[in-house]
């Protein structure tokens, strides 16, 4: 069924096969010079369902889009700023749900992440930290954190290869190739607190 609005102030009439609100919504974005269901845009503003922009602006359900800002719902996305639900994102900004992303920011429940730190536990202060390795590392003396991953000293010391091995592809090796260097810093990290309760 094919839905039609009327004829808005300027002329447009939107069309849908999905819903007259859509249809209207359609009619409503065209007599506001803005686009929708857009294929190849650029320099796009206040977008539903586009795909391939570039320079977007509070956009829904992107997908391949580049610079975007307000995203919700993107897919392959580059240089997005406060995205929702993000994959396979690069140099992302206030992510939610973000998956594979690079560079990130201020992220939320973030999956894979490389080059990114975002303490998931309670507020700590004065993080020993290793930056450069495949996963960032910080612990606060009670807590390890590599990546996304944080568990508590013992937890660490209690995984066996299995467990660690489904964290992340590579993530066993990373382990076994770090671990004396970061337990030995998460000893420091926790001498220094125990020297301060003193």
């Amino acid at each position: 069924m094919r839905y039609e609005s009327v004829k808005t102030p300027n002329g447009n009439v939107g069309m849908s096969y999905t819903s007259q609100a859509e249809a209207d919504a359609n009619a409503a974005a065209m007599d506001a010079g803005n686009n929708f269901n857009c294929s190849g845009c650029s320099g796009c503003s206040d977008c539903s369902n586009c795909y391939n922009c570039s320079d977007c602006s509070n956009c829904s359900d992107c997908s391949n889009c580049s610079n975007c800002s307000n995203c919700s719902g993107c897919s392959n996305c580059s240089n997005c700023s406060n995205c929702s639900c993000c994959f396979s994102c690069s140099n992302c900004s206030r992510c939610s749900g973000c998956s594979h992303c690079s560079g990130c920011s201020r992220c939320y429940k973030c999956y894979n992440c490389s080059g990114a730190l975002i303490w998931r536990g309670s507020q700590a202060e004065k993080l020993l930290t290793i930056n450069g390795l495949k996963w960032p590392v910080a612990t606060s003396g009670t807590h390890i954190q590599i990546g996304c991953q944080q568990h508590t000293i013992e937890e660490w010391e209690s995984f066996d290869d299995a467990r660690i091995a489904k964290m992340d592809g590579g993530a066993l090796g990373f382990w076994k190739q770090f671990k004396p260097t970061i337990m030995a810093m998460a000893a420091y990290r926790r001498g220094l607190e125990t020297a301060k309760e003193k």
